[in-house]
């Protein structure tokens, strides 16, 4: 009966979960986007991780509460105060085993 009733708990939590593939344009390299990405993941108890593109872009992806990662995709909307960001891109993904939290730089 416990691990039925601890199954269902998983799959309620689950149906709150998102992960997000997102891509930042504009002036977003060279100007702390990256850690500025990493410290909002952080305080939002956001998994994932950012790196930067070869286009000049940000990418991400970021997996958690559905609420978190909205409020994750927001602050990326901003950026840090050097940032001038033009876009944000936004795609579903499925969810991985990724551990809530851990947000990195990646590459």
């Amino acid at each position: 009966m416990a691990s039925e009733y601890e199954a269902d708990k998983h799959r309620e939590a689950d149906k709150h979960m998102v992960r997000r593939h997102i891509v930042v344009t504009g002036l977003v390299q060279g100007v702390g986007f990256r850690y500025f990405a990493v410290m909002k993941a952080r305080d939002l108890g956001v998994a994932g991780w950012v790196c930067n593109r070869f286009d000049g872009s940000v990418e991400a992806e970021a997996q958690g509460d559905e609420d978190a990662v909205h409020a994750f995709i927001c602050a990326l909307r901003q950026g840090p105060r050097w940032a001038r960001v033009r876009d944000v891109q936004v795609e579903d993904m499925a969810l991985t085993d990724e551990t809530h939290g851990d947000f990195r730089v990646r590459g």
